[in-house]
């Protein structure tokens, strides 16, 4: 069984950096509603880049953090 994680990073800025690598379908939902709380708990903005070359599309208006 594949082991999700999100690794939460504070810079010396401010800034929060969210990690995470890919995450199995079963958890996929909850990680993005993880991660958009602690957006919207924060105030802040999003920013996503990707690390790999792992493509994943959405349609969705809202912003939208990805691995």
């Amino acid at each position: 069984m594949q082991t999700d994680s999100i690794r939460i990073k504070i810079e010396t800025d401010g800034t929060i950096k969210l990690i995470t690598d890919e995450i199995s379908l079963a958890n996929h939902a909850t990680a993005e509603d993880v991660i958009q709380q602690i957006i919207t708990l924060s105030g802040g903005s999003l920013q996503s880049s990707r690390r790999s070359t792992h493509t994943h599309h959405h349609h969705q208006a809202d912003d939208h953090l990805h691995h």
